[in-house]
């Protein structure tokens, strides 16, 4: 009964742990602080490995996201619509890259800042 018991209770565990364990597995590829009057901006990327999903996340203050291309090293590029305003601690939907795993060089970035004040920090963040 016991080991019953206690195998219930790691099977608990494991589900509740999985969510937790997928965050975790977020990389930051890089950032852009961006500037005053900027509309656009990239971030080279270096050593990315091989991802299957990527996001943005902002920091510090509002963005609004219009969309992003993600290029990839062997050639090839990806479109992305976000069409969304990011407020601080935020992320942009998770999107599946084609041809998955792929190996990112560069991402530009099409964007309004919303607010004065405290420039906003732009990641780009892959799994």
């Amino acid at each position: 009964m016991r080991a019953y018991v206690f195998l219930l209770a790691g099977a608990a565990l494991a589900l509740t742990s999985s969510p937790a364990e997928a965050q975790r597995r977020w990389v930051t590829l890089g950032s852009t602080t961006v500037g005053l009057g900027l509309d656009h901006d990239s971030i080279r990327v270096r050593n990315s490995g091989r991802h299957r999903q990527v996001r943005l996340c902002v920091s510090r203050n509002t963005v609004f996201i219009n969309s992003y291309r993600v290029g990839f090293l062997r050639g090839g590029e990806q479109w992305v619509p976000v069409r969304m305003r990011l407020r601080p601690g935020t992320c942009s939907a998770i999107t599946n890259l084609r041809r998955a795993p792929q190996s990112i060089r560069t991402v530009w970035l099409d964007f309004v800042r919303l607010r004065h004040g405290t420039r906003p920090v732009i990641r780009f963040e892959a799994r």
